[in-house]
């Protein structure tokens, strides 16, 4: 899934880091932060959650914009209710063109 986003990403002129991990997730926004405007992650990942990783990276970059994979509808309202503020959502299966979009939207988004 992730080459796949990347690759639409990528194809709709965006430049895209990809981590496989948390920790490497994290080291790239330490190392890349004044590249970083948004964070794309899936809600459930091997040994924490995407809400967890929002919240770590928001503290080193508070402007992150935040695009969350969601699989389940139960679990979309979970995640807004903790991170309504700077998550966007999206259902999978998603096309290319609904990915591209949510990312605009979300970039396009006012700065809190």
């Amino acid at each position: 899934m992730r080459a796949i986003a990347r690759r639409i990403l990528e194809k709709n002129g965006y430049r895209v880091l990809a981590a496989a991990s948390v920790p490497e997730a994290v080291r790239l926004c330490e190392t890349e932060a004044a590249g970083i405007d948004l964070l794309l992650t899936d809600v459930i990942m091997p040994g924490s959650t995407g809400p967890e990783l929002a919240a770590r990276l928001l503290a080193l970059l508070p402007s992150l914009r935040v695009v969350l994979h969601v699989w389940l509808h139960g679990r979309q309202r979970d995640c807004s209710r903790h991170h309504r503020r700077h998550s966007n959502f999206i259902q999978k299966p998603f096309t290319g063109e609904l990915l591209a979009r949510k990312v605009r939207t979300a970039l396009d988004e006012p700065r809190s």
